[in-house]
């Protein structure tokens, strides 16, 4: 989604930098892991860290793939109810599961961040 004064190219370029900065922050926790003795706790904490932000990352991927977001539209926001109903009946699961979305935003989503998840959980 973008605003008005966005282009979809625009809008695109943000999204993939707001995504990669999250891979590289999810990265940075990870490689910051210590599991020698008495840091088990410090470390945990690091991979959930981690895990987040790879979550934060695969929403706008997702979302990429919902017919309520598909080629960048732009987006008046929440304020307006009927935005809010008319986005939320594009984004049911039955939409999902009936048109055939679940493969591709699982698709995006193993695309874009599989390596990341990879190294993460590699630690």
């Amino acid at each position: 989604m973008r605003s008005n004064d966005q282009t979809s190219g625009q809008t695109e370029a943000l999204m993939n930098a707001f995504i990669d900065n999250l891979i590289s922050q999810a990265k940075a926790k990870s490689a910051s892991v210590d599991w020698e003795i008495g840091n088990i706790w410090r470390a945990e904490d690091e991979i959930k860290a981690a895990i987040c932000r790879l979550g934060k990352a695969q929403h706008p991927v997702a979302d990429t793939t919902s017919p309520a977001h598909k080629g960048f539209q732009v987006w008046g926001g929440l304020i307006h109810i009927r935005n809010a109903k008319e986005h939320a009946k594009q984004e049911t699961d039955e939409i999902f599961r009936s048109r055939g979305y679940l493969m591709p935003t699982v698709e995006a989503a193993d695309t874009r961040l599989s390596g990341a998840i990879c190294e993460i959980l590699s630690y």
